[in-house]
């Protein structure tokens, strides 16, 4: 059985650090007294059954979530019950499990929305992380208005400049990632796997030096997760980041990560290396089963 991992202080090559966290909803322990420690360039995975904690966590990282007890600290700064928006700012971004795009807009549109995080003032961040109401274009629009209307309709320099810089960062970006190509094309005409690196590409935008990644592999065929496995590691090399990944696929989990901390019922039940937890009789009780040796 791999041990537990202590809780390590945050140090000067800590990225995150969670101290402790616990979340309740009502009467409902969701997460009890998770910690963990993640070092800059670290690929870290999350794993255990469905309803253990582990999206409760990234709620929890990313400012949905206020914890109930415990503190997490981003490059020493406590970000606990930060707003989402200063959170992102701050350098930490996420994808979902259900793959979340501007339908109506093209894939260098996407990306390019996400690119003026870089540049808008903080009341279109919180415009950006609370609105509901609207969607694709229309955000878009709204941003346009609320930060540009009067400098595009004056034609000032600043206006030109950043505009420039921003489309000239997302073919860059698109680029990077293999999607140029794809650039002028509706974003939901990509095959699936292609609409997932699209969505990682638009949290890559935000500039991020955590990268949380929920259950990319979720709906991909096995030739669709070899090329993810080999994207998240791209990733990690080319954009300096840390990651966290939550996923099922033990194939992409053992290929990429690490280092493992898996949950049950909310509570870390094994942290450790790959190898380590694969042969942990309590994970294969809990969550990996026997075929899984």
């Amino acid at each position: 059985m791999a041990a537990i991992l202590p809780f390590i202080s945050s140090g000067q090559e800590s990225v995150i650090n969670i101290n402790h966290i616990t979340m309740k909803f009502g009467g409902l322990t969701a997460v009890d007294n998770f910690y963990l420690d993640i070092k800059k360039g670290e690929l870290v995975g999350l794993i255990g059954p469905n309803g253990a904690g582990k999206t409760t966590i990234f709620n929890m990282i990313t400012g949905v979530y206020t914890p109930t007890i415990g503190e997490i600290y981003f490059e020493d700064v406590n970000i606990t019950g930060l707003p989402a928006n200063t959170i992102t700012k701050l350098g930490i971004a996420r994808t979902f499990q259900n793959i979340r795009l501007f339908h109506s807009m093209t894939v260098f549109e996407n990306v390019l929305i996400a690119e003026t995080t870089k540049f808008l003032d903080y009341k279109t961040k919180t415009l950006m992380a609370t609105t509901n109401s609207l969607k694709g274009k229309d955000l878009f629009v709204k941003i346009q208005r609320q930060n540009w209307f009067w400098p595009a309709v004056l034609g000032t320099s600043k206006y030109k400049k950043e505009l420039k810089k921003m489309k000239e960062d997302t073919m860059l970006l698109l680029e990077r990632v293999g999607l140029a190509e794809y650039a002028n094309y509706p974003a939901t005409s990509l095959p699936y796997g292609k609409q997932r690196k699209l969505e990682i590409a638009r949290a890559l935008a935000t500039a991020p030096k955590l990268l949380l990644l929920d259950e990319p592999a979720a709906g991909m065929n096995p030739q669709e997760s070899i090329e993810l496995m080999d994207f998240i590691n791209q990733i990690l090399n080319d954009f300096d980041l840390s990651i966290l990944l939550i996923e099922h696929d033990m194939k992409v989990v053992m290929g990429v990560c690490q280092r493992l901390t898996v949950l049950d019922y909310g509570k870390i039940i094994a942290q450790g290396l790959p190898d380590e937890i694969k042969h942990n009789p309590e994970v294969i009780k809990a969550y990996l089963g026997d075929d899984a040796v």
